[in-house]
């Protein structure tokens, strides 16, 4: 199940850095520039240390377009964190059950039936108070989507790999979740999950991604980010999700 709240102030400890062959957030954040070249519309810029590490052994659990809300403190998925008609724009609910093949028996999607969720949110206005968030996000953004306009969000459809056993899949970020929604340390860091402390899941993924990989209803996976130029061929990239 996934959520779109309020970021809260994260800051990135340099251990992070350290690990990434990074300056630490006192050592000069414009050394970080090079990380991301000033590319116009490109599809993806993503640092090395994103896309060379693996999050491990990961709780994983399965949502969907269209899910209810299962009570006081869950959010219905008729909305994501960036698009508030998300049911609209895919075409109907994302029924996890009747399914054929990869996609919806009721119709075929308008996006990719390849997404997941991850717990931060790039938009919230507090994101920008924090110094070492805003200037990762500020030339991502630039190298992304050629400007530094705020409307956007630089998250929304990158591609990540997510491996189970011996098979990997690929999908694209379409929301925020499962739990929260300010973990930057987890998904562009080398921290645990915040949710792991209470047990509960750090990737939410589509039952297309349910279906390829053979996750049960709850299981264990690792992830990392990958460049669009890098995603190989397979169903995940029928329907490529650009909006």
């Amino acid at each position: 199940m996934s959520i779109a709240c309020v970021l809260a102030a994260v800051a990135l400890p340099a251990a992070v850095f350290a690990q990434a062959g990074q300056p630490g957030p006192l050592t000069g954040l414009a050394s970080l520039t090079p990380s991301f070249p000033r590319r116009e519309a490109a599809p993806s810029s993503l640092p090395r240390h994103l896309t060379e590490k693996w999050h491990q052994n990961i709780v994983t659990t399965v949502f969907w377009v269209g899910e209810p809300s299962v009570g006081a403190g869950w959010s219905a998925c008729k909305d994501s964190a960036w698009d508030p008609r998300w049911v609209e724009n895919y075409g109907g609910p994302d029924h996890p059950t009747k399914r054929k093949g990869f996609l919806p028996a009721a119709f075929k999607p308008k996006q990719n039936p390849f997404y997941v969720a991850l717990p931060f949110n790039d938009l919230v206005p507090k994101t920008r108070a924090n110094p070492v968030i805003s200037n990762f996000l500020r030339f991502w953004r630039r190298s992304v989507i050629g400007s530094f306009r705020n409307s956007k969000s630089v998250c929304k459809n990158q591609w990540i790999a997510i491996r189970f056993g011996d098979k990997v899949v690929h999908a694209q970020w379409q929301d925020v979740g499962p739990v929260n929604f300010d973990d930057y340390d987890y998904v562009f860091g080398f921290q645990r999950p915040k949710s792991t402390a209470q047990g509960m899941a750090g990737l939410d993924v589509s039952p297309a991604v349910r279906d390829f990989l053979g996750i049960p209803g709850r299981g264990t996976t690792d992830w990392r980010f990958v460049d669009e130029t890098e995603v190989p061929r397979g169903p995940w990239k029928d329907i490529v999700t650009r909006d």
